[in-house]
């Protein structure tokens, strides 16, 4: 049998000289229209995989390419983290909302009771909160509302109590997801293909953290 060679450990000048190397100013314009902020060097999703496929899973150098600040960094150390050396403190640092909306689609043992408590949170403080955070708490009130039937009429609920979420996109055309009519769309196309529920499709496929 083929010993499989392990990947080959870069240090953090080593990668972010390679992200650096890697960077485009049209990427980073890209990025800056969707609100990506500096430092950063503009690279492709596409490279970034490369680099993940290649590093593998490094938990030192994903904390310190987060602690970099720089944006294509944050990206590549998501991808090469190991999530169960992740402490409390990091996860709510790196990721918060985004994290909750995560665990909605892919992690089957948290309650739905857990999940109910964190729509009634984003119920009280989404309208005041700033405005990337109110971006990744709508988003995360969608994951939960793909969850399972009963939350996603919780979650049908409780957007129509919060009622419309402005969201500032920026120079680009994104515009801001209505909850019910989204729920609608990605329920249909979920059931269409025989999977239980939205989150059900979701863990069938590639890691979200990977995939792209």
């Amino acid at each position: 049998k083929k010993t499989k060679t392990p990947p080959v450990r870069l240090t953090l000048t080593e990668t972010m000289s390679a992200l650096e190397k890697a960077g485009s100013a049209q990427t980073r314009k890209t990025y800056a229209r969707h609100g990506a902020v500096e430092p950063m060097f503009g690279v492709s999703f596409a490279t970034l995989k490369t680099l993940q496929k290649r590093i593998g899973v490094d938990h030192e150098l994903a904390l310190a390419l987060w602690n970099s600040g720089n944006f294509d960094a944050l990206n590549l150390a998501v991808k090469i983290a190991d999530p169960a050396k992740m402490s409390v403190s990091d996860l709510d640092r790196w990721a918060g909302w985004s994290l909750v909306g995560a665990m909605a689609l892919v992690d089957e043992d948290t309650p739905d009771a857990w999940f109910e408590k964190r729509l009634a949170e984003i119920e009280r403080s989404i309208q005041k909160s700033p405005n990337a955070e109110r971006e990744a708490m709508l988003h995360a009130l969608i994951a939960i509302g793909c969850r399972s039937t009963a939350l996603r009429k919780s979650v049908t609920a409780t957007a129509k109590r919060i009622g419309k979420v402005v969201i500032d996109h920026g120079d680009t055309s994104c515009k801001t997801p209505e909850v019910a009519p989204t729920l609608e769309k990605t329920w249909a196309r979920a059931t269409s293909k025989g999977f239980a529920s939205p989150a059900a499709q979701e863990r069938a496929r590639e890691s979200m953290r990977t995939r792209c």
